[in-house]
């Protein structure tokens, strides 16, 4: 009798699967230490902000405050030439009038009203000149030689010379009759204002040689001093001359042409108000008496200073006319 096969003699061999599940850095896993370094390093960052904050004086607050309240402004807390001075004074650029504080558009309003003054006071100046001009017979012949224009400190007077009629003697700061004349139209027009004046004296660009110790520099603060000294012996106040200076020939009326006769000028600038603060601003702070510019007293130009040469000794010859700018 033959036996029954056994169940592993007729089944092929047994097959065990086994199913490992991973589980990646332990319980939660290691992604939780990023989002929390990150959590530390930025609570580390704000409370060094509330740090400096804190530590700050209770003006630079007050700019902080305000920049976040008009971020869209410029605060100057201090300023070099050229820029508005003061602590929060918003600079000179066009504002969003809806980002402004209540005290700071009243004041923006203020200034606003003030420009518009000034315009309209200096456009009426600049006619009534014309017309002073135009009556009078002996200046009619001079009025190429009054160059008048706005610019952004005010109204310009600019009192040029030609080839046959300077302004001043040549080599000199003596005053020619029909530029008194002319001076004396002016001064009458501009006393009743309550605009200063920035007197400035420029050359042409031939070298001073006729003289040691005395170049274009003396020689341009000296034109402008002598038409100051016209006009306050014409009775003009003395406390509305906001600058006189000496700018030699660094300033060129005709840059293309530096030995032109138009280059040799003196320009009056009847200041708006704005322009006549902010000059004060600027000399304040440089430590400059910006009040009256006296005979021998120190010019003040930009950051260099020019003063007046002594007048030369009795018995001096004249400077050959050659080797003189006119």
């Amino acid at each position: 009798m033959a036996s029954k096969p056994t169940a592993n003699a007729t089944s092929g061999p047994t097959i065990i699967v086994k199913r490992i599940k991973k589980v990646a850095g332990g319980h939660h896993g290691g992604s939780w230490k990023v989002a929390y370094a990150d959590f530390v390093t930025a609570m580390m960052a704000f409370f060094l902000l509330l740090w400096l904050l804190n530590n700050l004086p209770g003006d630079k607050k007050d700019g902080v405050a305000k920049y976040f309240r008009a971020p869209g402004s410029t605060l100057v807390e201090g300023g070099g030439a050229g820029e508005v001075k003061g602590s929060g004074v918003i600079a000179d650029r066009k504002l969003d009038e809806t980002s402004l504080t209540e005290e700071e558009e009243v004041s923006l309003q203020d200034k606003q009203k003030k420009l518009a003054e000034d315009k309209q006071r200096l456009e009426q100046l600049k006619a009534t000149i014309a017309e002073a001009i135009k009556a009078n017979p002996t200046l009619t012949a001079f009025k190429d030689q009054l160059i008048m224009d706005m610019t952004s400190e005010g109204l310009r007077l600019q009192l040029v010379d030609k080839d046959n009629r300077p302004m001043f003697d040549s080599g000199g700061a003596d005053v020619k009759p029909y530029m008194r004349t002319m001076l004396r139209e002016i001064t009458k027009s501009l006393s009743p204002l309550p605009n200063k004046v920035s007197i400035t004296g420029h050359t042409d660009a031939v070298a001073y040689m006729g003289r040691p110790d005395y170049s274009n520099w003396e020689l341009s603060v000296d034109r402008a001093n002598a038409a100051r000294r016209e006009m306050a012996m014409m009775g003009y106040p003395i406390d509305k001359f906001a600058r006189v200076v000496g700018l030699a020939s660094t300033v060129l009326y005709k840059p293309e042409q530096p030995l032109d006769s138009m280059n040799r000028r003196t320009s009056i600038v009847v200041l708006t108000q704005e322009a006549a603060q902010r000059i004060q601003r600027e000399e304040s702070g440089q430590g400059t008496d910006h009040r009256l510019v006296k005979d021998a007293a120190t010019i003040m130009s930009g950051s260099q200073v020019v003063r007046s040469a002594p007048p030369a000794p009795p018995g001096t010859p004249a400077p050959p006319e050659t080797l003189a700018p006119k």
